[in-house]
């Protein structure tokens, strides 16, 4: 990220020699990051090009996400961003399973950013397809459920956003308890970007009340970070109640 290639790739490219199935993707993506930070935005394009057509999970997972961290590269121009996008939208249609729709949702969420609302609803559609297909008895379809309901609701398809969300509102009982108070903070976070704030009040309430019932200290620790991140993202100012509340869980 400080566009120091040469450390970067050494390093990554030293991990990928041990296991080239599972980090060559990352050492490559890693390499791109670095030239795209030191104004080599061509190379930087090519690099991830060696693995177009490349559809095993790691590789295209990493291939995608690549191109997602040069399209948020600050010095680049919004055409050159806009390339990147681009190319990881292209990348993702070869990636496999529910990290497909993850990985749509994320393009999304670059597109919106960039005000490429047509771009980011005609990813956010395809995500919406591809969910359609898994089936409500899978655990992880409840949170993808609920990422892409809160990316609905950024673009301004609120219907959708609802339906999906309320969805996700259903089944987080379906996930194990350590995963659920943070599935209730993304839903929460989709509600508020939806302008339901109330009701986005009401279930950040819930991710809360989740947390505290985590008997282990670790997974309580680490569901009150995910709830606290989503909430600080979101610009939610405390009361003292909930200040009182978070305090409580601390001292526990």
């Amino acid at each position: 990220m400080l566009g120091d290639v040469e450390p970067a790739e050494t390093i990554s490219s030293s991990v990928a020699a041990g296991d080239p199935r599972q980090y060559a993707g990352r050492a490559a993506a890693t390499a791109a990051t670095a030239l795209a930070a030191d104004g080599r935005f061509d190379e930087a394009l090519e690099r991830l090009a060696a693995f177009e057509g490349e559809r095993d999970i790691e590789v295209s997972w990493w291939r995608t996400s690549g191109y997602l961290a040069i399209a948020k590269t600050a010095t680049l121009s919004r055409d050159q961003r806009r390339q990147a996008l681009d190319a990881a939208r292209r990348s993702a249609d070869a990636v496999p399973g529910g990290k497909r729709i993850d990985a749509l949702q994320q393009i999304a969420d670059g597109y919106a950013e960039q005000g490429a609302s047509e771009a980011a609803i005609e990813a956010l559609e395809t995500a919406a397809v591809l969910l359609d297909g898994v089936s409500d008895e899978m655990p992880m379809k409840v949170s993808l459920e609920a990422m892409l309901g809160r990316a609905m609701a950024r673009v301004g398809e609120t219907d959708r956003a609802i339906e999906l969300l309320e969805a996700a509102l259903t089944g987080v009982p379906r996930n194990m308890p350590i995963e659920q108070p943070a599935i209730y903070a993304t839903i929460a976070s989709g509600y508020l970007a939806a302008g339901d704030e109330k009701r986005s009040r009401q279930i950040y309430d819930k991710a809360l009340g989740t947390a505290e019932g985590l008997v282990n200290a670790r997974p309580r620790a680490l569901a009150v970070v995910s709830i606290g991140i989503s909430m600080g993202r979101d610009g939610i100012n405390l009361d003292a109640a909930t200040l009182q509340r978070l305090d409580k869980l601390y001292r526990g």
